[in-house]
């Protein structure tokens, strides 16, 4: 018997790798994010499983559709939603209203209050 920690020693590792995994992926999907490929970016936006962080960064993408997908996405965070209620584009902006967890200061602002 020359390992110790049994099993407790496997779930040790099992959750550090676990852990590495799971930072891997969102370093994965931020590289993405930036990809050339509209249709990658288009894909990251729209996926619920997108970290905030790789939200925050579409939103301020070139492409319009890319930004329309970022306001669509139901898991976008509410500050990424309060940046997107500034978008230049309407479209996008009417999706950020219809999202509920956009704010209400800029619910209001798009309101015209």
């Amino acid at each position: 018997m020359g390992k110790t920690g049994g099993a407790r020693g496997t779930n040790q590792y099992a959750v550090k790798g676990a852990s590495q995994a799971s930072q891997q992926s969102v370093d994965v999907l931020d590289d993405l994010s930036g990809n050339e490929d509209l249709f990658v970016r288009l894909d990251r936006a729209r996926d619920r499983n997108t970290p905030p962080t790789v939200l925050a960064r579409l939103a301020e993408d070139e492409d319009v559709d890319v930004r329309l997908s970022v306001a669509q996405n139901p898991d976008t965070p509410p500050e990424v939603l309060a940046r997107l209620a500034g978008d230049k584009d309407s479209v996008v902006q009417s999706f950020v209203a219809w999202q509920p967890h956009t704010p209400p200061a800029e619910l209001e602002r798009l309101a015209g209050h």
